[in-house]
């Protein structure tokens, strides 16, 4: 009986942990996204406004 208890702990802890951890990233994730994607499309919309009232971009950039 105790060694199964104890088969129980060494391999059963470390899968229940490993679960956890994985539910926590994807929700960790899921929320990241979900807070970034509105800044990062105004943000690219920002740059394409900025490129396309820049000057001519045939010549170099003169430094």
């Amino acid at each position: 009986m105790a060694e199964s208890l104890w088969l129980l702990v060494v391999f059963g802890g470390p899968v229940i942990m490993g679960l956890f951890f994985f539910y926590a990233l994807m929700r960790r994730r899921k929320r990241t996204e979900l807070a970034e994607r509105p800044h990062g499309e105004q943000v690219t919309k920002e740059m394409y406004r900025k490129d396309a009232t820049e000057g001519d971009r045939t010549k170099p950039p003169e430094y």
